[in-house]
Protein backbone atom coordinates (compact mmCIF):
# COMPACT_ATOMS: atom_id res chain seq x y z
CA UNK A 1 0.00 0.00 0.00
CA UNK A 2 1.34 3.68 -0.59
CA UNK A 3 0.21 6.94 0.60
CA UNK A 4 -1.08 8.84 -2.35
CA UNK A 5 -0.93 12.83 -3.02
CA UNK A 6 -4.42 12.49 -4.06
CA UNK A 7 -5.81 11.04 -0.80
CA UNK A 8 -4.39 14.58 0.67
CA UNK A 9 -6.12 16.49 -2.18
CA UNK A 10 -9.44 14.42 -2.25
CA UNK A 11 -9.85 14.75 1.71
CA UNK A 12 -9.62 18.66 0.85
CA UNK A 13 -12.10 19.08 -1.65
CA UNK A 14 -14.40 16.84 0.48
CA UNK A 15 -13.90 18.41 3.85
CA UNK A 16 -16.48 21.50 2.65
CA UNK A 17 -19.40 18.90 1.78
CA UNK A 18 -18.83 16.48 4.96
CA UNK A 19 -18.68 18.66 7.90
CA UNK A 20 -22.48 19.66 6.94
CA UNK A 21 -23.59 16.52 5.80
CA UNK A 22 -22.33 15.08 8.71
CA UNK A 23 -24.13 17.58 10.58
CA UNK A 24 -27.41 17.15 9.54
CA UNK A 25 -27.48 13.54 9.35
CA UNK A 26 -26.22 12.63 12.98
CA UNK A 27 -25.84 15.82 15.02
CA UNK A 28 -21.91 15.71 15.05
CA UNK A 29 -19.76 18.91 15.71
CA UNK A 30 -16.09 18.21 16.29
CA UNK A 31 -13.21 20.41 16.28
CA UNK A 32 -9.63 19.88 13.83
CA UNK A 33 -7.05 19.71 16.55
CA UNK A 34 -3.28 21.36 16.07
CA UNK A 35 -1.07 18.21 16.10
CA UNK A 36 1.28 20.91 17.70
CA UNK A 37 -0.96 21.18 20.69
CA UNK A 38 -0.76 17.77 21.38
CA UNK A 39 3.36 16.99 20.48
CA UNK A 40 2.28 15.21 17.51
CA UNK A 41 4.04 14.39 14.33
CA UNK A 42 3.64 11.92 11.78
CA UNK A 43 3.13 9.08 11.53
CA UNK A 44 0.59 8.11 14.55
CA UNK A 45 -1.88 5.71 15.75
CA UNK A 46 -5.41 6.29 16.30
CA UNK A 47 -7.44 4.18 18.22
CA UNK A 48 -11.08 4.91 18.35
CA UNK A 49 -14.69 3.73 19.58
CA UNK A 50 -16.79 2.50 17.45
CA UNK A 51 -20.69 3.29 17.08
CA UNK A 52 -21.83 4.13 13.85
CA UNK A 53 -20.82 2.97 9.89
CA UNK A 54 -19.95 6.56 9.37
CA UNK A 55 -17.64 7.08 12.24
CA UNK A 56 -13.94 6.90 9.92
CA UNK A 57 -15.66 10.41 7.97
CA UNK A 58 -16.17 12.21 11.46
CA UNK A 59 -12.85 11.44 12.70
CA UNK A 60 -11.50 12.42 9.55
CA UNK A 61 -12.68 16.00 10.19
CA UNK A 62 -10.88 15.91 13.59
CA UNK A 63 -7.33 15.88 12.35
CA UNK A 64 -5.55 18.21 9.48
CA UNK A 65 -4.50 15.24 7.23
CA UNK A 66 -5.61 11.82 5.62
CA UNK A 67 -6.49 9.09 8.42
CA UNK A 68 -6.05 5.21 6.66
CA UNK A 69 -8.38 3.19 8.52
CA UNK A 70 -8.29 -0.69 8.89
CA UNK A 71 -11.74 -1.95 8.15
CA UNK A 72 -13.74 -4.61 7.39
CA UNK A 73 -13.31 -6.12 4.04
CA UNK A 74 -16.71 -6.43 3.00
CA UNK A 75 -16.93 -3.31 1.70
CA UNK A 76 -14.40 -4.73 -1.03
CA UNK A 77 -17.56 -6.94 -2.25
CA UNK A 78 -18.68 -4.97 -4.62
CA UNK A 79 -16.08 -3.71 -7.63
CA UNK A 80 -17.77 -0.24 -8.33
CA UNK A 81 -18.03 0.83 -4.60
CA UNK A 82 -14.55 -0.89 -3.57
CA UNK A 83 -13.06 0.82 -6.47
CA UNK A 84 -14.35 4.37 -5.50
CA UNK A 85 -13.56 3.78 -1.86
CA UNK A 86 -9.79 2.27 -2.82
CA UNK A 87 -9.34 5.62 -5.07
CA UNK A 88 -10.64 8.24 -2.60
CA UNK A 89 -9.12 6.78 0.94
CA UNK A 90 -7.09 3.76 0.11
CA UNK A 91 -8.63 1.82 3.58
CA UNK A 92 -6.43 -1.07 4.65
CA UNK A 93 -8.77 -4.61 4.46
CA UNK A 94 -9.03 -6.70 7.75
CA UNK A 95 -11.01 -9.82 8.32
CA UNK A 96 -13.25 -9.52 11.35
CA UNK A 97 -12.06 -12.14 14.24
CA UNK A 98 -9.37 -13.62 12.04
CA UNK A 99 -5.22 -12.80 12.77
CA UNK A 100 -4.04 -11.06 9.42
CA UNK A 101 -0.69 -10.70 8.84
CA UNK A 102 -1.11 -9.01 5.86
CA UNK A 103 -2.85 -6.44 7.70
CA UNK A 104 0.12 -5.68 9.64
CA UNK A 105 2.29 -5.47 6.39
CA UNK A 106 -0.01 -2.84 5.28
CA UNK A 107 -0.12 -1.27 8.19
CA UNK A 108 3.49 -1.18 8.68
CA UNK A 109 4.23 0.00 4.86
CA UNK A 110 1.61 3.07 5.48
CA UNK A 111 3.71 3.90 8.34
CA UNK A 112 6.99 3.97 6.83
CA UNK A 113 5.85 6.59 4.62
CA UNK A 114 4.78 9.01 7.75
CA UNK A 115 1.29 7.91 7.18
CA UNK A 116 -1.46 8.38 10.11
CA UNK A 117 -3.31 4.72 10.50
CA UNK A 118 -6.73 4.65 12.19
CA UNK A 119 -7.96 1.26 14.03
CA UNK A 120 -11.19 0.32 15.66
CA UNK A 121 -10.03 -1.96 18.70
CA UNK A 122 -13.35 -3.41 19.15
CA UNK A 123 -13.44 -4.53 15.42
CA UNK A 124 -17.11 -3.57 15.68
CA UNK A 125 -19.81 -1.08 16.25
CA UNK A 126 -21.47 -1.56 19.64
CA UNK A 127 -24.71 -2.82 20.45
CA UNK A 128 -25.33 -1.91 23.47
CA UNK A 129 -23.89 1.39 24.08
CA UNK A 130 -20.88 0.56 25.52
CA UNK A 131 -17.35 -0.47 24.77
CA UNK A 132 -16.92 -4.03 23.15
CA UNK A 133 -14.81 -6.21 23.64
CA UNK A 134 -11.39 -5.11 22.79
CA UNK A 135 -8.85 -6.79 20.52
CA UNK A 136 -5.55 -8.79 22.23
CA UNK A 137 -3.49 -8.00 19.54
CA UNK A 138 -3.28 -4.31 19.87
CA UNK A 139 -1.00 -4.09 22.77
CA UNK A 140 1.11 -6.11 20.43
CA UNK A 141 0.52 -3.81 17.41
CA UNK A 142 1.43 -0.91 19.36
CA UNK A 143 4.84 -2.31 20.71
CA UNK A 144 6.04 -2.89 17.35
CA UNK A 145 4.84 0.58 15.52
CA UNK A 146 6.74 2.84 18.08
CA UNK A 147 4.97 5.85 17.32
CA UNK A 148 2.67 8.04 19.43
CA UNK A 149 -1.19 6.57 20.09
CA UNK A 150 -4.01 8.90 20.02
CA UNK A 151 -7.10 7.65 21.76
CA UNK A 152 -10.31 8.92 20.08
CA UNK A 153 -13.77 8.64 21.70
CA UNK A 154 -17.07 9.68 20.66
CA UNK A 155 -20.31 10.53 22.56
CA UNK A 156 -24.26 10.49 21.42
CA UNK A 157 -23.86 8.93 18.47
CA UNK A 158 -25.23 5.71 20.31
CA UNK A 159 -28.19 7.43 21.01
CA UNK A 160 -28.54 8.94 17.09
CA UNK A 161 -28.04 6.21 15.51
CA UNK A 162 -27.69 3.04 17.28
CA UNK A 163 -26.51 -0.14 15.66
CA UNK A 164 -29.95 -2.42 16.00
CA UNK A 165 -32.07 0.66 15.16
CA UNK A 166 -33.55 0.35 11.67
CA UNK A 167 -34.28 4.21 11.97
CA UNK A 168 -32.30 7.89 13.27
CA UNK A 169 -32.78 10.21 16.27
CA UNK A 170 -32.25 13.65 16.33
CA UNK A 171 -30.03 14.70 18.87
CA UNK A 172 -26.31 15.83 19.03
CA UNK A 173 -23.32 13.98 18.73
CA UNK A 174 -19.47 15.14 19.35
CA UNK A 175 -16.25 13.08 19.14
CA UNK A 176 -11.98 14.35 20.07
CA UNK A 177 -8.87 13.14 21.29
CA UNK A 178 -9.14 12.28 25.01
CA UNK A 179 -5.22 11.17 25.85
CA UNK A 180 -1.87 10.74 23.50
CA UNK A 181 0.67 8.20 24.47
CA UNK A 182 3.67 8.55 23.33
CA UNK A 183 6.40 5.95 22.68
CA UNK A 184 8.66 6.62 25.80
CA UNK A 185 5.50 6.33 27.92
CA UNK A 186 4.69 2.41 26.64
CA UNK A 187 8.17 1.52 25.79
CA UNK A 188 9.27 -0.74 28.57
CA UNK A 189 5.69 -2.42 29.08
CA UNK A 190 4.45 -5.47 27.98
CA UNK A 191 1.72 -5.99 25.54
CA UNK A 192 -0.90 -7.00 27.69
CA UNK A 193 -0.48 -3.64 30.55
CA UNK A 194 -0.53 -2.21 27.40
CA UNK A 195 -3.90 -3.44 26.49
CA UNK A 196 -4.90 -2.26 29.58
CA UNK A 197 -4.40 0.89 29.29
CA UNK A 198 -6.36 0.56 25.66
CA UNK A 199 -8.86 -0.71 27.52
CA UNK A 200 -9.56 2.24 30.21
CA UNK A 201 -9.04 5.19 28.11
CA UNK A 202 -11.20 3.17 25.25
CA UNK A 203 -14.30 2.26 27.74
CA UNK A 204 -17.35 4.31 27.69
CA UNK A 205 -20.81 3.41 28.70
CA UNK A 206 -23.17 5.95 26.65
CA UNK A 207 -25.78 5.65 29.61
CA UNK A 208 -23.23 6.76 32.15
CA UNK A 209 -23.05 10.17 29.99
CA UNK A 210 -26.48 10.45 29.87
CA UNK A 211 -27.15 10.31 33.13
CA UNK A 212 -25.04 13.45 33.44
CA UNK A 213 -25.45 15.33 29.88
CA UNK A 214 -29.50 14.41 30.02
CA UNK A 215 -29.34 15.18 26.36
CA UNK A 216 -32.71 15.05 24.46
CA UNK A 217 -33.37 12.45 21.32
CA UNK A 218 -36.23 12.99 19.53
CA UNK A 219 -37.63 9.96 17.30
CA UNK A 220 -41.34 8.23 16.55
CA UNK A 221 -39.75 5.06 15.76
CA UNK A 222 -37.01 4.86 18.71
CA UNK A 223 -37.37 1.34 19.96
CA UNK A 224 -37.91 -0.76 16.58
CA UNK A 225 -35.51 -3.28 15.44
CA UNK A 226 -34.60 -3.41 19.30
CA UNK A 227 -35.17 -7.31 18.86
CA UNK A 228 -31.91 -8.01 16.87
CA UNK A 229 -30.14 -7.64 20.57
CA UNK A 230 -32.31 -8.32 22.97
CA UNK A 231 -33.99 -11.42 22.56
CA UNK A 232 -34.85 -12.58 26.21
CA UNK A 233 -37.44 -10.93 28.62
CA UNK A 234 -36.38 -10.41 31.76
CA UNK A 235 -40.18 -11.28 33.38
CA UNK A 236 -41.34 -14.11 32.21
CA UNK A 237 -37.40 -15.39 30.59
CA UNK A 238 -39.02 -16.16 27.99
CA UNK A 239 -36.62 -17.17 24.38
CA UNK A 240 -37.54 -14.76 21.17
CA UNK A 241 -40.74 -13.50 22.32
CA UNK A 242 -40.22 -9.96 22.38
CA UNK A 243 -41.50 -7.47 19.57
CA UNK A 244 -40.93 -3.84 18.91
CA UNK A 245 -43.30 -1.21 17.87
CA UNK A 246 -42.53 2.55 17.56
CA UNK A 247 -40.84 3.32 20.52
CA UNK A 248 -42.29 -0.09 22.49
CA UNK A 249 -40.88 -2.91 22.81
CA UNK A 250 -42.98 -5.79 24.67
CA UNK A 251 -43.09 -9.57 25.37
CA UNK A 252 -45.88 -11.62 23.20
CA UNK A 253 -45.90 -13.88 26.15
CA UNK A 254 -46.30 -12.52 29.83
CA UNK A 255 -47.06 -8.85 28.48
CA UNK A 256 -44.33 -6.96 29.88
CA UNK A 257 -43.88 -3.79 27.85
CA UNK A 258 -40.80 -0.95 28.00
CA UNK A 259 -40.89 2.58 26.44
CA UNK A 260 -37.49 4.18 25.12
CA UNK A 261 -37.98 7.64 26.49
CA UNK A 262 -36.42 11.03 25.13
CA UNK A 263 -33.37 10.05 26.97
CA UNK A 264 -32.44 6.74 25.81
CA UNK A 265 -33.44 4.96 28.76
CA UNK A 266 -36.41 2.75 29.81
CA UNK A 267 -39.55 3.62 31.26
CA UNK A 268 -42.05 0.67 32.54
CA UNK A 269 -44.57 0.51 35.20
CA UNK A 270 -42.63 -2.42 36.18
CA UNK A 271 -38.90 -1.32 35.57
CA UNK A 272 -36.44 -4.02 35.63
CA UNK A 273 -33.36 -2.86 33.70
CA UNK A 274 -33.90 1.10 32.06
CA UNK A 275 -30.76 0.62 29.75
CA UNK A 276 -29.88 -2.35 26.50
CA UNK A 277 -26.66 -2.73 28.51
CA UNK A 278 -28.10 -3.79 31.84
CA UNK A 279 -30.91 -5.84 30.04
CA UNK A 280 -28.16 -7.39 27.70
CA UNK A 281 -25.78 -8.71 30.50
CA UNK A 282 -28.72 -10.46 31.98
CA UNK A 283 -29.08 -12.14 28.73
CA UNK A 284 -25.11 -13.54 29.37
CA UNK A 285 -26.09 -14.97 32.73
CA UNK A 286 -28.68 -16.35 31.98
CA UNK A 287 -26.70 -18.23 29.06
CA UNK A 288 -24.27 -18.91 30.98
CA UNK A 289 -26.70 -21.25 33.35
CA UNK A 290 -27.34 -23.29 30.37
CA UNK A 291 -26.16 -26.67 30.77
CA UNK A 292 -25.76 -27.80 27.57
CA UNK A 293 -24.97 -31.45 27.94
CA UNK A 294 -28.67 -32.11 29.03
CA UNK A 295 -29.73 -30.31 25.67
CA UNK A 296 -30.56 -32.64 22.87
CA UNK A 297 -29.32 -32.69 18.82
CA UNK A 298 -33.10 -32.25 18.33
CA UNK A 299 -33.63 -29.24 20.39
CA UNK A 300 -34.03 -25.96 18.38
CA UNK A 301 -32.32 -23.34 20.22
CA UNK A 302 -32.68 -20.17 17.47
CA UNK A 303 -35.13 -20.61 14.83
CA UNK A 304 -34.59 -17.48 12.11
CA UNK A 305 -37.24 -17.36 8.77
CA UNK A 306 -36.22 -15.68 5.67
CA UNK A 307 -32.82 -15.12 5.41
CA UNK A 308 -30.77 -14.73 2.47
CA UNK A 309 -27.62 -16.89 2.49
CA UNK A 310 -24.13 -15.89 0.65
CA UNK A 311 -21.10 -17.60 -0.11
CA UNK A 312 -17.27 -17.24 -0.86
CA UNK A 313 -13.96 -16.20 -0.46
CA UNK A 314 -12.35 -13.38 1.87
CA UNK A 315 -12.01 -10.22 0.32
CA UNK A 316 -14.16 -11.14 -2.48
CA UNK A 317 -17.68 -11.07 -3.64
CA UNK A 318 -20.11 -13.20 -1.81
CA UNK A 319 -22.58 -15.23 -4.29
CA UNK A 320 -26.35 -15.50 -2.85
CA UNK A 321 -27.25 -19.54 -2.90
CA UNK A 322 -30.13 -19.43 -0.83
CA UNK A 323 -33.17 -16.86 -0.80
CA UNK A 324 -35.66 -16.08 1.72
CA UNK A 325 -35.18 -19.56 3.51
CA UNK A 326 -34.80 -20.97 7.44
CA UNK A 327 -31.80 -21.12 9.72
CA UNK A 328 -32.16 -23.44 12.65
CA UNK A 329 -29.40 -23.86 15.02
CA UNK A 330 -28.74 -27.05 17.48
CA UNK A 331 -26.21 -27.59 19.92
CA UNK A 332 -23.91 -29.65 17.47
CA UNK A 333 -24.80 -27.76 14.34
CA UNK A 334 -26.48 -25.40 12.14
CA UNK A 335 -29.44 -25.88 9.46
CA UNK A 336 -30.39 -23.69 6.44
CA UNK A 337 -32.92 -25.00 4.13
CA UNK A 338 -34.30 -22.78 1.08
CA UNK A 339 -36.30 -23.55 -2.53
CA UNK A 340 -32.80 -22.91 -3.67
CA UNK A 341 -30.10 -25.28 -1.29
CA UNK A 342 -30.06 -27.62 1.67
CA UNK A 343 -26.82 -26.86 3.83
CA UNK A 344 -25.85 -28.27 7.47
CA UNK A 345 -23.02 -26.83 9.10
CA UNK A 346 -21.31 -28.44 12.09
CA UNK A 347 -20.48 -26.13 14.74
CA UNK A 348 -17.02 -27.70 15.38
CA UNK A 349 -16.63 -26.78 12.08
CA UNK A 350 -16.78 -22.36 12.29
CA UNK A 351 -14.30 -20.71 13.71
CA UNK A 352 -16.12 -17.39 14.16
CA UNK A 353 -19.39 -16.08 13.93
CA UNK A 354 -19.12 -11.93 13.63
CA UNK A 355 -22.04 -9.79 13.11
CA UNK A 356 -21.62 -7.12 9.83
CA UNK A 357 -23.55 -4.31 9.19
CA UNK A 358 -27.21 -3.81 10.24
CA UNK A 359 -28.55 -7.29 9.86
CA UNK A 360 -26.05 -9.94 8.77
CA UNK A 361 -23.97 -12.19 10.21
CA UNK A 362 -20.63 -13.69 8.54
CA UNK A 363 -19.87 -17.21 9.71
CA UNK A 364 -15.53 -18.21 8.92
CA UNK A 365 -15.51 -21.72 8.36
CA UNK A 366 -11.76 -23.64 9.29
CA UNK A 367 -11.77 -24.66 6.18
CA UNK A 368 -11.29 -21.27 4.22
CA UNK A 369 -15.14 -20.87 3.18
CA UNK A 370 -17.06 -17.75 4.41
CA UNK A 371 -20.96 -17.54 4.45
CA UNK A 372 -22.96 -14.73 5.41
CA UNK A 373 -26.46 -15.18 6.60
CA UNK A 374 -28.69 -11.86 6.17
CA UNK A 375 -31.59 -11.59 8.27
CA UNK A 376 -35.08 -9.97 8.04
CA UNK A 377 -35.62 -6.65 9.53
CA UNK A 378 -36.15 -8.12 13.15
CA UNK A 379 -34.74 -11.57 13.07
CA UNK A 380 -32.68 -12.31 16.65
CA UNK A 381 -29.10 -11.42 15.60
CA UNK A 382 -27.26 -11.78 18.53
CA UNK A 383 -28.96 -14.43 20.20
CA UNK A 384 -27.58 -16.48 17.02
CA UNK A 385 -24.27 -14.92 17.64
CA UNK A 386 -24.15 -14.97 21.79
CA UNK A 387 -25.41 -18.69 21.47
CA UNK A 388 -22.85 -20.02 19.25
CA UNK A 389 -20.41 -18.69 21.64
CA UNK A 390 -22.43 -19.93 24.68
CA UNK A 391 -21.93 -23.58 23.03
CA UNK A 392 -18.11 -23.26 22.06
CA UNK A 393 -17.47 -21.82 25.27
CA UNK A 394 -19.12 -24.59 27.02
CA UNK A 395 -17.33 -27.19 25.41
CA UNK A 396 -14.26 -25.82 25.95
CA UNK A 397 -14.84 -25.87 30.22
CA UNK A 398 -17.11 -22.69 30.50
CA UNK A 399 -14.66 -19.92 30.09
CA UNK A 400 -17.26 -17.12 29.06
CA UNK A 401 -15.16 -14.05 28.45
CA UNK A 402 -15.60 -13.57 24.89
CA UNK A 403 -19.60 -14.13 23.66
CA UNK A 404 -18.99 -12.38 20.50
CA UNK A 405 -19.54 -8.74 21.00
Amino acid sequence: MKVKFRHKVLRFCLEPILKPLMYIKYGYRTKKIKEKDYNLKPPYLILATHYAQLDPLMMELSFPRHLYFVANDDIFNSKIISGLINYIASPIPISKGIPDITTIINIKKIVAQNGCVAVFPEGNTTYTGVTGNISETIGKLIKMLKIPVVFYRFDGLFFVAPRWGRYKNRGPSSGGVIKVLQPSEYEKLQPEQINAIVREKLYYNSYQSQKVHNQNFKGRRKAENLERVLYQCPSCKSYSTLNSRSNDFFCTVCGYKVTINSFGFFESEKIIYDNIHDWYQFQLAELKKIDFSAVSTGEVLCHEEKLNLYWGARRKRKKRIGRQGTMKMFKNRIEYYSEDITLVLLLDNIKHIVPSQKRSVFLYMNDGDIYKLKFNLSGYIVKTINFFYAIKNYNQGGNYDYMGL
